[in-house]
């Protein structure tokens, strides 16, 4: 298992990499209004499949690994995430008209759309993620990573260097979505089983209920800051905090991937909770082994770091060291986060998990409602 985890934390290393050179060259082409503005879709877009998956993808990998999904199960998935899909894309445009979120969207109608297309796509290859861990294939799931981030950043990065503009990144993201979708589909399908496992579409919203919940606040907590940056200041102030943000959020697969190995066996049933307890002691002392040195660093080389990024635009985007040496210090702790979550939800414990995390979110809301006027994207 641990090779396979390794293998599986080199894809993330390999494809965030490919991600983060992928808004660079965005950065360096369209500036930090032009990066705001993209930053505050891919936001809305991550809130809009949250609310459509319903937390059925957790869900789904502890429950494939006791049971197993077969193909006619697997569509029945997709059909209730595209019907939620639906509803979030009508909810999203009700509130970009009514001018209550994505109030620096509004000119961007077209893009909109097809954000809106790539949330439909993504359910395909999202759905697909769990079945993968669960049947801990997880060579398989390393190379659907890394063909997602070589088809985004790759491809991303061909078609910005020809035209830079908000819409090339937009049309990236859709590639991306449909080949990752292709790809994992014909994954995942090898894995079906022949009969029906027994899953009830009548049970399966109200089991999820309750993961989709702490998903949905999860991810929140998550993107609040580039929500709330656009609608108290501006897309510059947004576009400077997505900049800092970005080497942080690239290196949160490490966390990512050794969650992913731990949480199959966090959900087996049959397994003894101190076993479970010993591994995320072994998972949590091996990330924090990582994430100290990282955290130190960025503090050291944030200045410089940044000016390399965006040589194209040093003085525009230099101002944004000092967030980037906040952001740093706060990597160890989400390192911790993810595998405790993670044991968390494998043991039933969601509203642990709830609890935690919407008290934090509170206090982060209100936080950004006192700083953010006056100081920014370093409030």
């Amino acid at each position: 298992m641990f090779g396979d985890t390794l293998k599986l934390t080199i894809a993330g290393i390999v494809g965030r990499a490919i991600f983060l050179i992928f808004w660079i060259i965005l950065g360096n082409s369209i500036g930090a209004e032009g990066l705001g503005v993209l930053a505050n879709f891919t936001s809305i877009l991550m809130l809009m499949t949250v609310f459509s998956t319903f937390g059925m993808d957790f869900w789904l990998s502890r429950y494939i690994t006791n049971h197993g999904l077969s193909s006619q199960e697997f569509l029945r998935i997709i059909l209730m995430k595209t019907l939620l899909a639906i509803i979030a894309v009508a909810l999203f445009w009700s509130l970009l008209s009514a001018g209550i979120v994505g109030s620096i969207l509004r000119p961007y109608k077209l893009e909109s759309l097809i954000i809106c297309i790539v949330l439909f796509v993504d359910n395909i290859g999202f759905t697909c993620v769990p079945i993968l861990e669960a049947r801990q294939k997880l060579k398989k799931l390393a190379l659907l990573v890394l063909i997602r981030w070589v088809a985004l950043g790759g491809i991303g990065s061909f078609l910005i260097l020809l035209n830079g503009s908000v819409m090339t990144a937009v049309i990236a993201y859709l590639i991306a979505a449909v080949i990752r979708a292709c790809v994992g589909f014909i994954m995942a399908r090898k894995l079906m089983v022949s009969k029906t496992s027994g899953l009830k579409s009548s049970e399966l919203l109200p089991q999820a209920g309750s993961m989709a919940l702490v998903n949905f606040v999860t991810f929140l907590f998550f993107t609040i800051d580039l929500l709330m940056l656009p609608e108290l200041t501006d897309e510059l102030q947004t576009g400077l905090y997505k900049a800092a943000h970005t080497p942080v959020e690239a290196l949160l697969f490490l966390s990512a991937g050794v969650a992913a190995t731990l949480y199959p066996l966090f959900s087996k049933n049959n397994l003894d909770l101190k076993i479970k307890g010993e591994q995320l002691v072994t998972g949590r002392r091996l990330l924090l082994f990582i994430a100290f040195p990282i955290a130190f660093g960025l503090i050291v080389i944030s200045e410089p770091f940044l000016s390399w990024m965006y040589w194209q635009r040093i003085d525009e985007f230099s101002v944004a060291a000092p967030a980037l040496m906040i952001l740093g210090w706060v990597i160890p702790a989400m390192f911790i986060n993810d595998c405790l979550t993670r044991l968390l939800l494998g043991v039933y414990r969601q509203k642990v998990v709830l609890v935690m995390l919407s008290i934090v979110l509170v206090v982060n809301i209100i936080i950004n409602l006192l700083l953010i006027p006056t100081l920014g994207h370093m409030g």
